[in-house]
């Protein structure tokens, strides 16, 4: 699961392309039965049933209307500061989330190399 609605948007349109792709794969196969175009045309329209609802939800994620959107890409981009500070805090954030403490952190760089007294 994707922690940020950037995240969740760029998700989101990889989905609908693999909806897609699916769909042509499917229609590739030549149904020579009746039975077997029903039951393709049955599976290609549950695929356009999923890729409306998921088109319709990133709809909903570019018009922002609760800023959010906004707001994370503003945190981005704003300046070399905000940045570094927006970084931090997501570095921290991530190494709490994993129950890593800095000397294990520290540890695992150094066995790499370059890294001393980084961190």
């Amino acid at each position: 699961m994707a922690s940020s609605l950037l995240e969740q948007t760029r998700e989101a349109h990889d989905e609908v392309e693999r909806l897609e792709r699916l769909v042509v794969t499917d229609f590739r196969a030549d149904a020579v039965t009746h039975k077997e175009r029903l039951l393709q045309n049955h599976r290609v329209n549950r695929i356009l049933d999923e890729m409306v609802t998921k088109t319709k939800r990133l709809r909903h994620s570019y018009e922002d209307a609760d800023g959010a959107r906004k707001e994370e890409i503003a945190a981005l981009g704003g300046g070399q500061g905000l940045t570094l500070v927006h970084f931090s805090a997501e570095l921290e954030r991530c190494l709490s989330f994993r129950g890593c403490v800095a000397g294990e952190f520290r540890g695992s760089l150094g066995a790499i190399g370059g890294y001393e007294g980084v961190f």
